[in-house]
């Protein structure tokens, strides 16, 4: 395990929790970053609840990729991810907290 990887992760996740940056482009930095951890480590909930949101919305479009949608094709896709979010907030804010603190690491 890379511990630059994991303190990476738990900076994205505190980013998420205290909303500095997009909880979906997070999410997928945080899913890129699952390579460098060890395997028991992405096993923990936490890590579960943070690749099924990424799965979920990873046809929904964020950050720079949102430049090149038609106008209403894209507050289509903000309504359908406003909607999930709100199913998941609790999920994913306690997963973040989790993570930030360092709790899936032994």
């Amino acid at each position: 395990m890379s511990n630059s990887a994991k303190l990476e992760v738990q900076a994205l996740a505190r980013k998420i929790a205290t909303q500095e940056i997009d909880p979906i482009l997070g999410c997928r930095a945080i899913v890129g970053k699952l390579r460098y951890l060890d395997e028991h480590v992405i096993k923990h909930e936490a890590f579960l609840t943070i690749r099924a949101i990424e799965s979920e919305t990873d046809d929904l479009p964020v950050g720079p990729e949102r430049d090149s949608w038609d106008r209403f094709a894209l507050a289509e896709k903000d309504r359908e991810l406003t909607e999930y979010l709100a199913k998941v907030a609790q999920a994913f804010n306690e997963a973040c907290l989790e993570i930030s603190e360092g709790r899936p690491w032994p």
